[in-house]
């Protein structure tokens, strides 16, 4: 008794959202592993949906996620009632004869951003019914089904949930973790149905289609009806391509758990008036600065570039990324001021590959006051409006896709200030400081004599005030 007692107290506080990081594990957890519970959240959750219905109303809206980790998951008032009600005893009535949906339970990762909508509007953030769907800009949400089965889906993607052991991938990466007993999960693409047979595999929808199985089998077909089910086993991929199924495609890593941030290299300039740059190490990272123009000293906790005459600085930082950890978080505090920075000149910071300058981002080349993003080079790809003062903005770069963007403060869940598209599967080893005119930018760019003779004679170099550097990886390494 004592334990039932403690099963329906957890889970009301799951759907209160009173629920502790280590709770929610224990949720999912029961959910994977005890058919009993399983039954008692599928009569619970049927419940609250009913109630959700009927009481708050059919206006739709958009319920928009606000990157939190553990999500709040409904309305007080409807949840101690349906507690009062499972406490009664009338869960046995409602499992002969349910209303409502079972609810799948989502919780997003670090460095995330998503919304979901529901089909009558009714429902919360916290949880996706028949019919409702996500959209996830970036970073991942895990979810939970009713059944046990728990998936991680990275984002960019768009899902929708078909049923209470089925989904829709519309685009977008997904490990799918199947208990005993929940046999039978389903999972569409625009091409694919895949049937789980008792496994983990993983998803690519999108412009490219893929199945991975990492333990058990699946079968599939494609939906257009050309073909029948075909079975894959542990350790095999299938592709979708020009209409036609591609076997023995290269096998993919899948993350099954969040990233977490982890700090590769960092540096606050924290040391005495007048310390030189050159030969400085970071406060975390192995290498040491090597100042390769005019000079850099460090005064009042800030290094800066301005003066007359160009200054670079360079330091190395481990390359991090991969298919797994694909996320790079380039955050710089600056202090900035419009008649400093914001000049015909351009200083900023880069990310190097060997001699390669791959992104750069500061006061872009020209005469605009804003914050550039761009590739690398001799005119800005992508600008945003001035941020005065103390700043802080942080890069974020995508090795999966070459998405770069821009955004105000050290994390990356609001509106992008800027974004830019690059290549993929950059690998950055180097990390520069830098000023320059336009003069120096064309000439640097490798540009033409005609295109260097057309620039302005104005030796105006830049300034940007550096409090701090900072570069972290979300790591995935399961």
């Amino acid at each position: 008794m004592k334990a039932e007692l403690k099963n329906e107290a957890l889970l009301q506080s799951l759907f209160d959202g009173d629920c502790s990081p280590a709770e929610v594990e224990e949720a999912k957890e029961l959910l994977r592993s005890d058919r009993k519970w399983r039954k008692l959240y599928l009569d619970y959750s049927r419940l609250h949906h009913s109630l959700c219905e009927k009481y708050e109303g059919a206006e739709g809206k958009v319920v928009q996620a606000e990157f939190s980790q553990q999500r709040r998951f409904g309305v007080r008032e409807l949840l101690g009632l349906a507690a009062a009600i499972l406490v009664l005893g009338v869960l046995t009535a409602l499992a002969l004869r349910p209303v409502g949906d079972p609810a799948t339970l989502v919780q997003y990762g670090p460095e995330s951003r998503g919304v979901i909508s529901h089909v009558n509007g009714s429902g919360s953030e916290g949880r996706l019914f028949q019919g409702s769907t996500l959209k996830l800009t970036r970073g991942a949400v895990s979810l939970t089904f009713p059944t046990g089965v728990t998936a991680l889906v990275e984002g960019p993607a768009e899902l929708r949930v078909t049923g209470e052991n089925a989904l829709h991938l519309e685009k977008g990466r997904a490990f799918f973790q199947v208990p005993e007993g929940a046999e039978g999960f389903i999972c569409t693409t625009e091409s694919l149905l895949v049937e789980d047979l008792g496994t983990e595999f993983g998803v690519l929808a999108g412009r490219e289609e893929e199945v991975h199985v990492i333990k058990g089998s699946v079968r599939l077909k494609p939906i257009d009806g050309t073909g029948g089910f075909q079975d894959l086993r542990e350790g095999e991929g299938l592709a979708w391509r020009d209409s036609a199924l591609e076997l023995s495609v290269p096998s993919r890593d899948f993350a099954s758990d969040f990233a977490g941030r982890v700090t590769i290299f960092a540096d606050d300039f924290d040391e005495p008036d007048g310390t030189d740059l050159h030969g400085k190490r970071p406060d975390i990272g192995d290498g040491r600065w090597e100042v390769t123009l005019g000079d850099a000293t460090i005064r009042d906790n800030i290094l800066d570039t301005s003066g007359a005459f160009r200054k670079a600085a360079f330091v190395a930082v481990p390359p991090m990324l991969n298919e797994l950890s694909h996320v790079l978080l380039l955050t710089i505090e600056a202090e900035t001021s419009q008649a400093a920075m914001h000049t015909p000149g351009w200083a900023g910071v880069s990310l190097y590959t060997g001699e390669v300058e791959r992104i750069f981002v500061g006061d872009p080349n020209g005469p605009g006051i804003s914050w550039g993003l761009h590739p690398a080079g001799w005119q800005a790809q992508n600008a945003c409006p001035q941020l005065a003062g103390e700043t802080i903005v942080t890069l974020r770069y995508d090795y999966r896709t070459g998405l770069t963007e821009l955004f105000e403060g050290d994390t990356t869940t609001g509106e992008a200030l800027a974004s830019e598209w690059i290549a993929p599967g950059l690998v950055f080893d180097r990390l520069r400081i830098a000023n320059g005119s336009q003069l120096d930018a064309a000439i640097d760019a490798g540009l033409g004599s005609g295109v260097v003779e057309s620039v302005p004679k104005v030796d105006v170099r830049s300034d940007i005030a550096i409090r701090s550097l900072r570069l972290d990886v979300l790591n995935s390494g399961n």
